[in-house]
């Protein structure tokens, strides 16, 4: 406190203590890790992204997602595009009017170090646009500081098991938390998370990704689209899709 110091707790998986090579120097071991002369910081990575560790997680998104095209938004994009804005005009009275841009999803991909600044945005940007899916990828680090905040402002969240194909390889040491955060629609209840349909396509997917290699596109698809499917159904049959008893 005297040094005026910010101290952070940050929990690791073991398996990177082994390659940072503090588990093995308890047992004289003195060949791996930092101790063959490699930077400490290189096992600390909460300044990468999920797709700057593994690239091949970008076109596994756009595989499922309503937007093949789909790119991660900028550090910058997070206060601008992220909300819809693309530029704007001033008017006859001098007042600055945001132009709003067509997307219709939008990818945050932070770094653990950013991501709660990145979480406050999209919490943001959810009630400014509610027609927009907003999909959030960060690895499982430093979670103290926004893991709070992503589940109350999402409608679904999910962790991407290690050894996941190319997609996510046991090299990265954490589970990848993917969330979505669906469009509200039209109809009570007006915001689809806790809802048994998205529960079930929620468990569904967790199952899938304890039980077998598959990569749960269909799911994840199903999810995409279920708030516009909704939004040209009558409320009784929203209510039947929502809260049918099927298992996903």
């Amino acid at each position: 406190m005297s040094g005026r110091i910010c101290l952070h707790m940050i929990h690791i998986a073991g398996s990177r203590m082994i390659s940072q090579g503090t588990d093995g120097l308890s047992r004289g071991n003195v060949n791996s890790g930092v101790m063959t002369g490699l930077p400490i910081l290189q096992f600390v990575p909460l300044h990468l992204s999920a797709l700057q560790r593994s690239p091949p997680v970008l076109s596994w998104v756009g595989a499922w997602s309503s937007d093949s095209s789909l790119q991660p938004l900028s550090p910058e994009g997070w206060f601008t595009s992220g909300h819809a804005i693309q530029g704007g005009i001033y008017t006859d009275d001098n007042i600055w009017v945001p132009n709003q841009t067509p997307n219709h999803t939008f990818l945050w991909c932070p770094a653990p170090a950013a991501a709660s600044a990145t979480v406050d945005e999209l919490a943001m940007s959810r009630l400014k646009r509610t027609h927009i899916l907003h999909i959030f990828l960060c690895p499982r680090l430093f979670t103290s500081s926004w893991r709070k905040k992503l589940y109350k402002v999402s409608d679904l969240v999910v962790e991407l098991p290690l050894g996941h194909h190319e997609v996510w390889p046991h090299t990265m040491h954490e589970t990848l938390l993917l969330s979505l955060t669906l469009p509200f629609i039209p109809v009570f209840p007006w915001q689809l998370k806790n809802t048994p349909r998205v529960l079930a396509l929620g468990r569904a997917l967790r199952r899938m990704w304890q039980e077998s290699q598959e990569d749960g596109r269909d799911i994840l698809r199903q999810l995409c689209n279920l708030s516009s499917s909704l939004a040209s159904m009558s409320p009784s049959m929203v209510r039947n899709v929502l809260y049918a008893p099927s298992d996903g």
